[in-house]
């Protein structure tokens, strides 16, 4: 019996206390505390249950015209704002999704390399480098950098505050006669940076990475350093010529979730000539499959399928130039656990009184205490 498979729509609460009765007989929490029953009030024809537990875990209910799903996992609140984080499978994915697919050169390749101080270059150099990246990544937390600190060899110090998500950059203006020696991140004007970066005094554009984990200070990564030279081919020409003049730094939010297991996958490379070359990637954790170039065999198309499937390949065009494939993928919900079961995957809610809000479907939804 699935206790989660919710019947018609006037039934879907009665369905949901029971669902949320069997998983629990946990009392209703005190008014200070979030802990308790909670149902889903201000989104069209969808129902949903949600039960906090005292020890941080959560079992949840939702029903969506003929589509259901339930899921398990933890819950922590910080800043204003209770998070769902369902548990991860150990079951390899059942079906898996490529939402996109981008391709550069060969120059993107080996610069991507230096910039990430890689070994071995003439690797990078003498391969097409196929790189899986799993699409789902934390949203930014409400606490976040926002004003960015400069040090010089001489002369007074700068703060400037970071324009909004999703681009959070600022520039300063260049003066020659002063060489910077260190930038700083703070979430606040008035805050002094947790750290202190040491930077080239060649480098006029900066590239920092950033990630919150939970109930811990904020971490950053060194930056990515360029010269005038280098941000020249990296910008965008009204950003170029505005560099001439200014520091650059661009702020990153990066925090991606750890992917789950996957079925074994072959990755096929077929040629111009009508030949095909295959890989296997067994493993989700790894992100790059490589492939020796030969001049002679121009790349035609790239395609994926999981391992005896019976569906058609899934391809990709190439173009002769390209040497770095990236493909995007995402695994498809479980079906045991119901077409929605992804609501409850990474979800955010905003505390306010006597409410748990959150935006879907281009509606402002509210879970009530029930």
């Amino acid at each position: 019996m699935n206790l989660f498979k919710l019947t018609d729509s006037s039934n879907s609460k009665f369905c949901l206390v029971v669902l949320l009765w069997v998983i629990t007989t946990c009392t209703r929490a005190e008014t200070h505390a979030l802990e308790g029953r909670y149902y889903l009030y201000g989104v069209m024809e969808m129902a949903a249950g949600l039960q906090l537990e005292k020890d941080g875990t959560f079992t949840a209910g939702v029903e969506y015209g003929s589509a259901s799903g339930y899921a398990k996992g933890k819950w922590y609140v910080e800043d204003d704002v209770l998070t769902l984080e369902s548990e991860p499978t150990l079951r390899p994915a059942h079906e898996l999704a490529f939402d996109s697919f981008r391709e550069r050169p060969r120059d993107a390749l080996l610069e991507y390399a230096i910039q990430n101080k890689y070994s071995s270059l003439d690797f990078w150099t003498s391969h097409y480098i196929l790189e899986m990246r799993y699409a789902r990544y934390r949203e930014p937390p409400r606490i976040k950098p926002e004003f960015v600190h400069f040090q010089f060899d001489h002369g007074p110090a700068a703060s400037i505050k970071l324009t909004a998500d999703p681009s959070s950059r600022a520039m300063l203006h260049y003066a020659p006669n002063r060489t910077i020696t260190k930038i700083g991140l703070s979430t606040s004007q008035i805050a002094a940076p947790t750290r202190w970066f040491d930077v080239s005094p060649s480098s006029q554009m900066f590239n920092f990475w950033w990630k919150k984990p939970t109930n811990q200070p904020i971490t950053y990564t060194e930056p990515d350093e360029f010269t005038l030279a280098e941000a020249h081919r990296r910008l965008e020409e009204q950003d170029a010529q505005q560099i001439d003049t200014h520091y650059l730094v661009e702020v990153f939010h990066y925090d991606p979730m750890k992917p789950p297991p996957i079925k074994p996958m072959t990755v096929y490379w077929q040629f111009k000539d009508g030949s095909t070359v295959s890989s296997v990637w067994t493993d989700s954790t790894q992100e790059r499959i490589a492939l020796p170039y030969q001049a002679n065999k121009q790349l035609e198309k790239v395609g994926v399928r999981m391992e005896g499937a019976t569906e058609a390949i899934e391809w990709f065009e190439v173009t002769p130039e390209a040497r770095w494939l990236i493909v995007e993928w995402d695994a498809k919900p479980n079906p045991a656990y119901g077409e929605l079961s992804d609501l409850f995957q990474y979800l955010q809610l905003d505390v306010t009184p006597g409410c748990l809000s959150l935006e879907i479907g281009g509606s402002t939804g509210c879970f009530r205490p029930g």
